[in-house]
């Protein structure tokens, strides 16, 4: 038993830098794909003139396919891809809003 120990907890820091650099190898490669992930993103309305005011709810949340690579993908994430419909041109009436990628903000 005593040689397994001196096995295992021999040159600990050499084994858990190397475990650590085999880590970062690992998500390095694994990023560095390309993806297509949809995900949900805050959804803001911008512009509305104050005349103007909305007579139904609106979702919270939109839901948005982002294509790329998986690192570039997730930095938007933490960094806070959202969407936002622009409401400058709106007039009385009822609105219908397609959404494209013009409406989705991601961070710089």
């Amino acid at each position: 038993m005593n040689t397994i120990g001196r096995l295992l907890f021999s040159n600990l820091t050499i084994k858990l830098v190397s475990l650590f650099l085999a880590l970062l190898v690992y998500s390095h490669v694994a990023l560095d794909r390309d993806y297509e992930l949809t995900r949900k993103v805050p959804l803001k309305l911008v512009g509305l003139a104050d005349t103007l005011s909305l007579m139904s709810a609106v979702p919270a949340e939109a839901q948005v396919s982002f294509r790329g690579k998986g690192r570039e993908i997730y930095l938007a994430m933490l960094r806070g891809a959202r969407a936002e419909i622009d409401l400058a041109d709106a007039e009385p009436g009822w609105r219908r809003h397609l959404m494209s990628a013009r409406d989705v903000k991601l961070p710089v």
